[in-house]
């Protein structure tokens, strides 16, 4: 299993309705046609020591193997998904891959 972590850095304007009320949503129904297994969303509300948080929202996507995810994202609804962050996030959010 593939774990994608694309983590919203903090200090960069996000518009958190959009985002809510209709990526979460796009990426669950366009993606899952694609290999999306599943996915979960987590509002950052602090740390351990009381200092910033680096990210405001960090999401995670799990596909079956990285050659699901590749085909994924090289889909026309990958890229839809991918060019859908510039209509609630200013800049790009870190995007990280993982094996679970």
């Amino acid at each position: 299993m593939i774990a994608i972590t694309v983590a919203y850095q903090s200090g960069n304007t996000m518009n958190t309705d959009y985002y809510y009320g209709s990526h979460v949503q796009m990426v669950e129904n366009t993606l899952t046609d694609h290999g999306l297994k599943a996915s979960e969303v987590r509002k950052i509300v602090g740390t351990p020591t009381g200092d910033p948080a680096p990210y405001q929202i960090i999401t995670t996507l799990y596909f079956e193997s990285m050659q699901a995810y590749s085909s994924a994202m090289a889909s026309e609804a990958g890229r839809h998904v991918l060019g859908d962050i510039k209509n609630f996030f200013e800049g790009m959010p870190d995007i990280m891959i993982g094996e679970v």
